[in-house]
């Protein structure tokens, strides 16, 4: 909190010894718990980088925060985000050295990486050429897996609540792919020159 005006600090503390009179401190340990997991943290990346101003990121983080939590904890980590660090991330001014980053941390290859699951089948035969499967729910689960395979090309891409996350392009050998995240359904829009194999899956795991 160095560089925050007292004001804002004494507004910041102020807020955490209320929520800590309204719900006791283990109950914010477990809301900072559930900030800190692999799910939340790539959801609120994904949202800030796609952002490209400071009104952007803001409005970003507050929705963001407010898909996982209920009304008191987002109220709570939302006011916790100095409007001024959203100016800090998306301004030339003032410079921050990161000299010494390579860069890693903040731009990560790819979504958390699977390190157990349990997952449940909702696609898994062979559908036409120009198939939609329509909205499948996905409450409950924390990430999908999505196979594909046939001779006559074309893609199939995987969307959450309207978003499409990624697009495979379909071979004979057959492509895979999954995300992580969370939302209230999924879908699977193919568009191929035949009919093709494809694979839905809607899971739960651990995440590194």
């Amino acid at each position: 909190m160095g560089g925050i005006p007292g004001a804002v600090i004494g507004a910041i503390l102020g807020l955490i010894v209320g929520a800590v009179y309204l719900v006791g401190g283990s109950q914010l340990v477990n809301w900072a718990n559930d900030f800190s997991s692999p799910i939340v943290q790539a959801d609120l990346l994904a949202a800030l980088y796609a952002a490209t101003n400071a009104d952007e990121g803001q409005t970003a983080f507050q929705v963001t925060v407010g898909d996982h939590f209920d009304v008191i904890p987002a109220g709570i980590i939302n006011a916790l985000w100095w409007t001024a660090w959203s100016n800090d991330l998306y301004s030339d001014t003032p410079v921050v050295d990161d000299s010494a980053f390579d860069g890693t941390i903040c731009a990560p290859a790819g979504p958390p990486v699977v390190l157990s699951e349990s997952c449940s089948d909702r696609i898994n035969q062979i559908r036409e050429s120009t198939y939609d499967s329509g909205d499948i729910s996905f409450v409950g689960w924390t990430h999908a897996r999505l196979g594909v395979a046939g001779s006559g090309g074309g893609t199939a891409t995987f969307y959450a609540d309207g978003v499409a996350k990624f697009v495979l392009n379909i071979n004979s050998d057959g492509a895979d792919n999954y995300w992580v995240g969370s939302a209230t359904n999924v879908r699977v829009v193919v568009a191929s020159s035949a009919d093709c194999y494809v694979h839905l899956r809607v899971c739960t795991g651990t995440y590194a």
